[in-house]
């Protein structure tokens, strides 16, 4: 295993905060940079046509729709009988169940087109709740 010596944060939903503004983030360690990250997905969608912009990206839209399964399918992302199972529960669709699924598929995914990047979730060790501070700030957005 390579040494997973990035700290890197990706944001699922409304980044921008200028739709329904509703979005988690999620760190994770890889042993590739932001940068080889964002170039591995170029690459993934030049050469296999899967474009993660493209995938859940409408208002309460958590469809992967099936070209993109066939291709996750053909990467061994995914495997038939997944897909099928999930389809039993989702009326014919294949949807994804949370943020944080679609955020470990898309990584996931590239680890399976570029078998050298590697990743595991980041959990901030002894993390505790500060309440006083709930809530502060507000008047500093527009």
């Amino acid at each position: 295993m390579a040494e997973l010596n990035h700290v890197i944060e990706i944001e699922v939903g409304d980044w921008s905060k200028d739709g329904h503004n509703q979005s988690d983030t999620f760190l994770f360690k890889s042993n590739y940079s932001g940068e080889e990250i964002d170039k591995g997905f170029e690459r993934l969608k030049k050469e296999k046509k899967i474009d993660f912009q493209d995938i859940c990206c409408d208002y309460e839209d958590s469809e992967i729709k099936n070209g993109v399964l066939t291709k996750l399918i053909k990467l061994g992302v995914l495997s038939q009988d997944d897909v099928d199972y999930a389809k039993e529960y989702y009326d014919g669709c294949y949807c994804v169940d949370s943020a944080l699924d679609l955020a470990a598929l898309a990584l996931d995914t590239l680890h399976a087109f570029d078998p050298a990047f590697e990743w595991e979730e980041y959990i901030i060790p002894n993390k505790e709740d500060c309440n006083a501070l709930n809530g502060i700030g507000y008047g500093c957005y527009s």
